[in-house]
Parts: C-alpha cells; sequence; structure tokens
C-alpha cells in the first residue's frame, strides 16, 4: 500500500512537470522506468477451468511473443499450443494434439510463423493464418528437444536437445522431401542453447556447473572447428589441475578468430551450481541470464553472467596472471608439438626428475653417446647384473605399471657410429601395422609401449644382434636437431611429470556480475527467466508469482552499473497471483506488459497501476 502511495505521488509531480514544460534532469529517465516498472500488478489471468471444455492444458511450459506483440502462444505439457490476444487477454484458438508429447518451446521466426519443440523429438512448423495442419515436421534428434533459435543471417533454424546434439535446419531451402539439416556441436549434459541477437554469439549451459560461449560464430564451420572438443572433460581437466595431452591440445581454441571457446564457471560462493537448467540472453547481447540448482538440489541461484569480449590488453593480462601447472618429474609435450619441438635449454629430459645429470647438458654433450632406452615388457624384478653400473655409464629407471623403461648412456671410449637405423612408431599406429629393425626382424611393441615413444629407434650396432631378452631402444623426436631428446608421451601418464610452460591448462576469466538466491521449490520443472525489452529489468518465477529485479536500485542498464565485484539483483517488487507454481515468464516486445505461466494452466496477464 504504501508502495502505491508513493507510485500516485511520483506521477502526480510527472505530470505536473510535464504540463509546465521543464527539461528533464539527470537520471530523468532511469527513475521514470523505476517508477513504471515498480508498479506492475496481475491486470487479469485466463483461467483453464472455465475457458476450455475439452481438456486440460495442465502446466504453461513456455510463452512466446510475436515480434509485433498481437500474438502470444503458449506451449503447454497436454500435447497443445494455446494462441492468445495478449492486447484483451482472450484465448484465440488452441492446437490439440499438436505434439505427441509435451510441447517445450515456442519460437517466432517472424510474424506469421512459428516454430514448437517437444519432448517427441521433433521440430514443427506453423502458420498463424492455417493452423488446421503443421507446414512440416522437422525430424533428427534422438531425444527430448528443448530449445529453438533462429540465426537471422544466414536464415537456419538451430535446435539443441537432451541428446546434447545442436543441429541447424535449412528450412528456406526445404522441398517435399527432408529438411536438409547437420550437426554442428554436441557435448553431454547440455541442458540450453541461445543465440545473440545478431547471432555473433552461442551460449550452451549445461548440467555440470558451467556455461559454454562461442564468440564470433560462424555456422557454418563449427562443426570442423570444434571436432572432437569434449567441453565437459576440459572443465574436469581444470577442475582436478591434471594436464591431459588429448584435451590439452584443444588450447588453441581459447585462441582462435572464428568460433572462440569460452568456458564461465564462476558462480556465488554459497552457489556450488550443478544443473543450469534456464536460460536467457540480455536484448542487447552482453550478458546471459541463468538459474540453478546447486548439488542434491540444495538451492536454486538465478545469476547474471558477462558475455563481452575481454579487449587486447585485458586478456594480456589475465594471461600473464594465468596458473602454470607444474609437476615434480619429467617433461612432457602433447603429440601434436613433438615434430616442432626443437632443441634448447628451455626444455627438460627426464633424468632430471631423479636428480641426476642433465642428458643435454651443454657442457658434457660430446662427452656422451645417444641414450638408450630399455624396455622391460612384463619380465618382473630386475636380475643383480643389470642393475650394476659402471663409472662410465648412468642409468634412469621408470616404472609405467608392468612396463620398466630404463634411460642408459655410456661415455664415449671411441668415434660414435655413423649408422642410424631406424623404427617408426606412430601413437595411433594399429596392432596390425608392426615396426621392423634394419636387419629385417619384426619387433612387437604392445600399445603400452606405444604411448611410451613417437618414434623408437633400434640402437644396436652393426656387429651386433638384437638381445630378445633385453631389447634396447632410443627414443627420438623425429628431428636430427632433437635426436638426443627423451621425449615420454603418455596419453595415461602418472602424477609424476612437469607440463610445458606453453602447455599450461586455459584458466577461465571471472564472469559473474549480479546474482541472487531462489526459493527451492518445484524441483524437477525448469523455470524460465526472461529480460524486459529495454534489458533493464528481469523477471524470475517465485513459487505462486513472480519477482522483478533490477541491477541496482535506480533500475540503471546495464552498462552504467557494472559492479567491480559481483553483487546481489535489487528486488523492485513480487506479485503473488498463482495457486501453482509459475514455470513460465515472458516480456511483451512492445507494450510494457508481463506475463508469466504455472503448473495448473493458469496465465496471468501483468501491467502497470498508475
Amino acid at each position: 500500500m504504501n508502495m502505491m502511495l508513493q507510485n500516485q505521488l511520483y506521477w502526480g509531480r510527472w505530470l505536473q512537470h510535464r504540463q509546465e514544460g521543464r527539461k528533464n534532469f539527470i537520471g530523468y529517465k532511469d527513475q521514470l522506468l523505476y517508477n513504471l516498472y515498480a508498479s506492475f500488478l496481475p491486470s487479469s489471468s485466463w483461467d483453464p477451468t472455465k475457458s476450455v471444455k475439452e481438456c486440460h492444458p495442465e502446466g504453461i511450459f513456455n510463452l512466446e511473443f510475436s515480434p509485433d506483440g498481437s500474438l502470444l502462444v503458449a506451449a503447454t505439457e497436454l500435447r497443445s499450443i494455446l494462441l492468445f490476444d495478449p492486447l484483451n487477454h482472450q484465448l484465440i484458438t488452441t492446437v490439440q494434439n499438436a505434439h505427441s508429447h509435451c510441447v517445450n518451446y515456442a519460437r517466432f521466426l517472424d510474424s506469421r510463423v512459428f516454430a514448437t519443440c517437444s519432448d517427441d523429438k521433433t521440430v514443427a512448423l506453423w502458420d498463424t493464418r492455417f493452423l488446421k495442419h503443421k507446414i512440416i515436421s522437422l525430424k533428427g534428434h534422438s531425444s527430448w528437444v528443448k530449445n529453438i533459435e533462429y540465426a537471422r543471417d544466414t536464415g537456419l533454424l538451430v535446435t539443441s536437445g537432451f541428446d546434447g546434439n545442436v543441429y541447424t535446419w535449412n528450412i528456406n531451402g526445404y522441398s517435399e522431401g527432408d529438411v536438409t539439416f547437420q550437426k554442428v556441436f554436441h557435448t553431454k549434459g547440455l541442458m540450453r542453447m541461445r543465440l545473440t541477437p545478431d547471432s555473433s554469439k552461442m551460449i550452451i549451459s549445461t548440467n555440470t556447473g558451467y556455461l559454454m560461449v562461442i564468440h564470433d560464430l560462424d555456422l557454418a564451420r563449427l562443426a570442423t572447428d570444434l571436432k572432437g572438443f569434449k567441453p565437459n572433460m576440459y572443465r574436469l581437466m581444470q577442475m582436478g589441475n591434471t594436464p591431459h595431452s588429448d584435451t590439452i591440445a584443444f588450447n588453441h581454441l581459447f585462441r582462435a578468430k572464428r568460433n572462440r571457446v569460452e568456458l564461465i564457471s564462476d558462480f556465488p560462493e554459497a552457489n556450488d551450481a550443478l544443473f543450469i537448467s534456464s536460460l536467457q540472453v540480455h536484448p542487447n547481447g552482453w550478458c546471459v541470464l541463468s538459474r540453478n540448482m546447486s548439488s542434491y538440489e540444495h538451492s536454486e541461484w538465478t545469476c547474471v553472467h558477462d558475455i563481452q569480449e575481454y579487449n587486447n590488453s585485458d586478456k594480456s593480462e589475465k594471461d600473464e596472471n594465468s596458473e602454470v601447472i607444474e609437476e615434480e618429474e619429467s617433461e612432457i609435450i602433447p603429440d601434436d608439438e613433438v615434430d616442432g619441438e626443437e632443441s634448447g635449454d628451455s626444455s627438460r629430459t627426464a633424468s632430471q626428475e631423479s636428480g641426476g645429470e642433465n642428458l643435454e647438458d651443454s657442457g658434457s654433450s660430446g662427452l656422451w653417446e645417444r641414450p638408450v632406452v630399455h624396455i622391460r615388457l612384463n619380465y618382473g624384478p630386475q636380475s643383480q647384473e643389470s642393475r650394476d653400473e659402471s663409472p662410465n655409464s648412468n642409468t634412469q629407471r621408470f616404472r609405467f605399471g608392468d612396463i620398466e623403461l630404463r634411460i642408459l648412456r655410456h661415455r664415449r671410449t671411441e668415434p660414435s657410429l655413423s649408422f642410424t637405423p631406424t623404427i617408426t612408431v606412430s601413437p595411433s599406429a594399429s596392432s596390425a601395422e608392426q615396426p621392423s629393425t634394419s636387419s629385417g626382424e619384426d619387433v612387437t611393441i604392445p600399445s603400452e609401449a606405444q604411448r611410451l615413444a613417437y618414434v623408437v629407434a633400434n640402437s644396436v650396432g652393426p656387429d651386433q644382434s638384437p638381445s630378445r631378452e633385453q631389447p634396447l631402444f632410443f627414443l627420438r623426436t623425429g628431428s636430427e636437431q632433437a635426436a638426443r631428446k627423451v621425449v615420454l608421451v603418455d596419453g595415461n601418464r602418472t602424477s609424476q611429470n612437469r607440463l610445458r610452460k606453453s602447455s599450461k591448462i586455459h584458466q577461465n576469466f571471472p564472469r559473474l556480475t549480479h546474482y541472487s538466491k531462489e526459493p527451492n521449490v518445484g524441483r524437477g520443472f525448469i523455470k524460465e527467466l526472461c529480460f524486459s525489452t529495454d534489458g533493464r529489468l528481469i523477471c524470475s518465477p517465485y513459487g505462486f508469482g513472480v519477482r522483478l529485479f533490477a541491477f541496482n536500485k535506480n533500475c540503471s542498464e546495464l552498462c552504467d552499473c557494472v559492479p567491480e565485484t559481483p553483487a546481489q539483483l535489487h528486488e523492485l517488487c513480487t506479485n503473488l497471483c498463482h495457486v501453482h507454481y509459475v514455470v513460465s515468464t515472458k516480456f511483451s516486445p512492445t507494450h510494457y506488459q508481463l506475463v508469466s505461466g504455472c503448473l495448473d494452466g493458469k496465465v496471468c496477464f501483468h501491467q502497470p497501476v498508475l
């Protein structure tokens, strides 16, 4: 009541100010919109129990306005689609059995055509002028389809579902046959996918507590650029600080000029985010709004994350402060960097890990022969003779499960031999392609040994024969310039390794700007949030009603009130107008109007009451 009285006084002063022709003061628009949005109240509602005799639509899962604000489409739990006149708050028509399962989402492509998706794994196109039949049904997903986006610059329909797939559909070039579609990305645990209004970014939310942003989006090349990339594996590597060569090889995606990847994982301190089920993009593409449920469903949170790109100076400064993952023992170099590795003081060889002398020591490199690596395969404990060392030799030992690897080097007593027999073994070589020595004898190297070496060369002299009890090999990078380096390339390496500085794990930037804790009710249902058309206001389902948030107490635009540290959203008002949990909300694109839907099928219209 006090708020209503304040609003009446404000609008009285505003009307007098306008009639007298006074100039607007600084902050005039912020104050005007604050009082306008704070006066939102339920004006009317549509109750299915009083309006529909044929069937009850059950939950209203999604609400969508047409671009001109003249139509409102509601996607319902019981397979039907409802069309409203939002200005008169009246139901126009009902499309029953629009899908064979619950309808999850609706999206207008223009003022007449809209698309819907469903748990029946299909996407349907509809024309508001003729709703008796679908325009076409798109089939391709293997699980529930949860949301639809439309890239206007390319004319592609973009869909995502719980199968983890993101598909693009060329709906403008279809014929009587099937519509051409392409899988452009896949990740496990995908919940929601959104495009920014200019289609320059794609944002994906997951059920493992992180957001993925793809900057400078190119849908035509997305599948090629991100082929093999698994964001959930990279996030696990970040959380465990455990580098993995197969995953860290995708570091270049975080610096790419096209389809550049960014992971967002910062949330409020008390928010152990897990299921990020709802996702919305700011009308200007400045930030994303999400709602997540913490581990064990203890709490729900609404969060705002900035998705604008850092400038070059910010990137360089943050890269310098990024954490370098270092561990205790031998150097690990990703497979794709072995060929291009150059010898130098920056490299660390395997002998350093046990306190031994560097095999590449610049002061004694001419006094030692090429190191020899003995790979023992399931031979059990070594004999006493194999452990004895002469003054002219130095041995380093490593254990990899059943494989023992010994690096043996001898002091030169005569000129080195000029022969260079080689056996090339690719890390991905199949067991059917076995290497052979220069003498023509086959050497069987199991997959465990193949992971230890990039190039293996037989080190036996011309007047000797290979020893089958102790096979002798030395490891090379394949480059003559770096032939003396010992490089271990092991996809399943232990924690006793040192990672090169240039192969550090990419660290995520802090992106959280605002947050608010939500009531943990209506578990199991996705609660759809929304932005107002000007981006100043956020509407969030709140139990049996809705809450309206602003970024600060003045209802300023986000660009004018970005906090230095994450701040709590400012609550403008709360409207309790339903008899069941609210799961969907939407602002009109052309009028100061808000619509909410709940699990019992009721649709409520909210407007300013001045």
